[in-house]
């Protein structure tokens, strides 16, 4: 999904070219890409598309994904982590959400234009971009009975 050549992914993983061919039959298979010997590949899907929520994707990301990308320091030249919390109303919760939506978007037109450039160029990375209604559980705990959040 990120523009890697055969090459590339061939140099970068412990897989001989009958594996990588097994990969690419599959994914032609699942109608992810169209396969074209040698080592062609066109894309199906948008570069980052999404997953059907609570689909074996959804639950990958959330039980194996997530739990391991926080355990980061995020201390790297590259790297960002900000929490933000607060109350706001429906609307501005409406408008925040559209926010993030941008960003997603913007994040696209980054990972496309980078995406002529080398593999040796460029550098793997991810952002996590979420809001949801969510109290920390000790807050929870010592809430009033009867008192909602």
């Amino acid at each position: 999904m990120n523009d890697w050549k055969f090459q590339d992914i061939v140099s970068a993983y412990d897989l001989d070219e009958n594996d990588y061919l097994n990969i690419l039959l599959r994914l032609d298979q699942l109608k992810v890409i169209e396969y074209r010997p040698p080592h062609r590949v066109r894309k199906l899907t948008a570069r980052n598309f999404s997953w059907r929520k609570d689909g074996p994707v959804h639950k990958l990301f959330l039980t194996r994904f997530v739990p391991e990308y926080f355990q980061s320091g995020f201390d790297g030249a590259g790297d960002g982590l900000r929490f933000v919390g607060g109350t706001l109303s429906p609307e501005l919760l409406a408008q925040f959400k559209a926010s993030l939506e941008r960003l997603a978007a913007e994040f696209e037109v980054l990972a496309r234009n980078d995406a002529r450039l080398p593999l040796a160029k460029r550098n793997g990375c991810s952002a996590v971009l979420a809001v949801r209604s969510w109290e920390f559980s000790e807050f929870t705990r010592l809430r009033r009975k009867g008192r909602a959040q």
